[in-house]
């Protein structure tokens, strides 16, 4: 039975992995200035509760005190935060219309009553719950997308510099197109599968930018390894020699590592699981941009500028055996 190679199947197909992206990132952008994107609580406007402590046995008994009083006073709490184990403090997160001043008097009260002799936080003391209103400030998201964009920009100029002048102008022109749909595809499928977005979004979208660059550069390496052999490269078309190119294997075990790596962040680092969701979405939109969509685009772009397609900053080596008229006419006149 013949086994199927999936590139091949889908190399030079770039005008279907360019629509497909183009819908994508489109449909995303619409979803997010339409609805916007979802926030986690730290990109919310919310109101929280603090529950402060200057020493508890177990941080597990105080929340579960905490977290019964909100449910007896008909208060839910979207997420929270534990900073510190012996010592430190409790947030929880409320939506806007939640009723959190009766909750915190009711809180205190129940707080107050674990305190005391027998209670479930006997031993433990100054334990105090307040109340705030933490409303997200607009102008630093517009801000914040600014200078994301700056560095968007830059990191791009600088990749295609880069890889136009170590490997080929295709090469760079490629690198750039792969970087941006992996970016635009991370942005819009988490606009588009409503993930929430967390402080941390832009460097879940760092990810997939490095991660495609790496996973496109494996292939760069390999094709300039391979256009060595003059002799045995001549003949062939760019489809084939991109398709030699492709190591399917780095590529996968690549994002496999990366995934796993980002499982291991949310499962142990709680605070870090939307990123680390985002980051995954990026992982997977950077394993399309580098292992279907740039080989697929290298085809079409190496067959179009191959006169000009070679590395930028390589020197022209003198050849030794030619030699101009007025070097040969010195030489003569030497050895008369």
């Amino acid at each position: 039975m013949k086994k199927i190679n999936l590139v091949e199947k889908t190399l030079g197909k770039w005008k279907l992995w360019t629509i497909i992206s183009a819908v994508l990132i489109v449909a995303g952008i619409v979803i997010a200035c339409v609805f916007g994107f979802n926030p986690a609580v730290d990109m919310a406007s919310v109101k929280t509760v603090t529950v402060e402590y200057p020493y508890v046995a177990k941080v597990e008994t105080l929340e579960s005190v905490c977290e019964t009083s909100f449910a007896e006073s008909g208060v839910k709490y979207l997420d929270k935060k534990v900073a510190g184990s012996y010592t430190g403090e409790v947030v929880y997160y409320f939506d806007l219309n939640a009723d959190t001043e009766s909750a915190v008097v009711e809180l205190q009260k129940d707080l107050d009553e674990a305190m005391k002799e027998g209670g479930a936080l006997s031993g433990s003391a100054l334990i105090k719950a307040r109340t705030n209103k933490e409303t997200f400030q607009e102008g630093l998201t517009d801000g914040f997308a600014l200078r994301a964009g700056i560095a968007l920009a830059v990191f791009a100029v600088a990749a295609f510099v880069y890889v136009a002048l170590r490997y080929k102008l295709s090469a760079g022109i490629t690198m750039t197109a792969t970087m941006l749909v992996a970016i635009g595809l991370t942005v819009s499928l988490t606009a588009l599968t409503r993930i929430p977005v967390s402080a941390s979004f832009a460097a879940a979208a760092l990810v997939a930018g490095l991660a495609s660059v790496v996973m496109a550069l494996i292939t760069f390496n390999r094709f300039r390894d391979n256009a060595k052999d003059k002799e045995k490269e001549k003949d062939k078309t760019s489809y084939e020699k991109v398709l030699a190119a492709v190591d399917t294997k780095k590529v996968l075990i690549l994002a496999a590592a990366l995934t796993l790596a980002l499982v291991l962040l949310g499962a142990i680092v709680p605070t870090a699981r939307w990123f680390a969701l985002a980051a995954f979405v990026g992982v997977v939109s950077a394993t399309f941009a580098g292992w279907i969509f740039a080989p697929s685009l290298l085809v079409v772009l190496d067959k179009a500028i191959k006169p000009s397609n070679k590395p930028l900053f390589k020197a022209k080596k003198k050849d030794k055996k030619s030699k101009t008229a007025e070097e040969s006419v010195i030489e003569e006149d030497v050895q008369a």
